[in-house]
């Protein structure tokens, strides 16, 4: 995104005493339309998550409790998520196949380096 034109981004917090807009008021919509990409990162007083969903052009659902939530698959190997919609993603390819060798080589290093060393003590110590 280096060299990318884009607007400085506004930060809205309807839950404060000082807010200058409110979800009631008639510049709502018109300030939500403005926007190319509204996030709603909390909970807000007011706001009706379906209707800002309508009225932005586009909408991400950030909230803590909107996230999808992995849990075990069928075979416990393959994380299945839910609330994720029609999307499901499954690592494949040379990226995990290289990572796991390099977890049991990083391992099997460490175990090796603790026997060598309990070794030699011992010989040293005879």
């Amino acid at each position: 995104m280096l060299g990318e034109q884009m607007k400085r981004p506004a930060w809205l917090d309807l839950n404060a005493s000082d807010a200058k807009i409110r979800p009631s008021d008639d510049r709502w919509s018109k300030l939500i339309s403005a926007f190319d990409c509204v996030v709603l990162v909390n909970d807000q007083a007011g706001i009706d998550v379906a209707s800002l969903a309508t009225q932005a052009k586009r909408f991400i659902d950030a909230r803590p409790n909107a996230r999808p939530v992995a849990i075990a698959g069928l075979d416990g190997t393959v994380p299945v998520e839910f609330n994720s919609g029609p999307l499901e993603a499954v690592y494949t390819g040379i990226v995990p196949v290289v990572y796991k060798a390099q977890r049991a080589l990083l391992t099997s290093l460490v175990q090796s380096i603790a026997m060598a060393f309990v070794l030699i003590a011992l010989v040293m110590m005879v």
